[in-house]
């Protein structure tokens, strides 16, 4: 009964030791999956905080814009009874066929063209900036590369500061 008994405590202290051992691998698994968690948490929280720049700078330029299409609109409101009362012996009506052919159409046109090129600016970058962050996602999920979303959005702000100076 002896041997059996020390049989008994011998194959209990093997059943911990492996159970133990188990553990202990349970454990550093899940460490190393939380450390990754925490990893691409920080990466999500940064490029929402970009996103949300991005998106305030954007607002911003908009309502810049939008004062500028009114400030527009109020000036060609302002030139048309302004040219009409210089003149008394011409109709009225040729007075507005001949500003709607003067500089100052051109002159509205090209800034009407030049709010268009902006806006088309504007979407194209988004288009852009949601391709990279689709890219940078597929290439997160599939590999952990150097590609931070931070210096993209960086490389991505730089442009459109280089595209604005240009229009």
């Amino acid at each position: 009964m002896s041997n059996t008994q020390s049989l008994n405590n011998s194959i209990e202290e093997q059943n911990f030791k492996l159970v133990a051992e188990q553990l202990r691998k349970k454990y550093s698994e899940i460490e190393a999956e939380n450390i990754e968690l925490k990893q691409t948490l920080k990466k999500y929280e940064v490029r929402f905080m970009n996103l949300e720049q991005n998106d305030k700078e954007k607002t911003i330029h908009i309502a810049k814009l939008d004062g500028e299409i009114k400030e527009i609109k109020q000036s060609s409101v302002n030139t048309v009874p302004t040219e009409t009362g210089n003149s008394n012996d011409t109709p009225a009506s040729d007075i507005a066929n001949d500003i709607s052919n003067s500089d100052n159409t051109s002159e509205q046109i090209y800034v009407r063209i030049r709010i268009a090129n902006v806006l088309y600016l504007l979407a194209s970058q988004t288009v852009l900036q949601n391709e990279d962050a689709l890219a940078s996602d597929v290439s997160n999920n599939t590999s952990n590369s150097d590609n931070s979303p931070v210096l993209s959005s960086k490389h991505n702000l730089a442009q459109s500061k280089e595209t604005k100076s240009q229009v």
